[in-house]
């Protein structure tokens, strides 16, 4: 996992094949002119950055209210790294590392290159412990990568702060080993 702003994100270029071009993305675009959308259709309106036909590189560009912590969901993916940026708001995003241990609530499955985690959640006193679960607060211009040994619960609510948060996940495909 890396914790971070957008002001350094060119030096996470050797992560992979496919992160050059979602970074070049992110530093050439004007994000706060994009046009987002809710959760549920931000899959609908992906702008394609790189590959045969953008599934190299694709974004999803998010609006919403962050949820209360009761509704976190722990989730990693294998086939796709996330670069989640916030571009305005506050939130905060859990993370823990994956290992045998870890109860797993919804199996991974290719289609939707996720899996889902029943971690405690993050504000239970034994989620540090029984977890190696923490979580980060994330505003305008900081982001995430998440790589598969990282288990993520992304858009929580800080408690005492509302508003909005306007985000986008890169979805880098990761290499394949020969």
């Amino acid at each position: 996992m890396i914790y971070d702003h957008l002001d350094r994100i060119g030096q996470y270029r050797g992560l992979g094949r496919n992160f050059g071009p979602a970074i070049d993305w992110l530093t050439n675009t004007d994000l706060q002119a994009l046009t987002f959308h809710p959760p549920a259709d931000a899959g609908l309106h992906k702008p394609k950055i790189a590959g045969e036909d953008g599934i190299d590189v694709y974004a999803m560009l998010m609006t919403y209210q962050p949820n209360p912590v009761e509704k976190t969901v722990w989730e990693s993916h294998r086939q796709y790294a996330d670069i989640q940026v916030v571009v305005s708001g506050i939130e905060q995003m859990g993370i823990a590392m994956l290992h045998d241990g870890v109860p797993v609530t919804r199996p991974y499955t290719a289609e939707s290159d996720a899996a889902l985690y029943g971690l405690p959640r993050w504000d239970e006193a034994k989620a540090m412990e029984t977890s190696n679960a923490s979580v980060l607060p994330y505003g305008p211009g900081m982001f995430g990568i998440f790589l598969p040994q990282d288990i993520h619960a992304p858009m929580l609510a800080i408690p005492g702060k509302v508003g909005t948060v306007r985000k986008i996940v890169v979805k880098v495909r990761l290499d394949q080993p020969a």
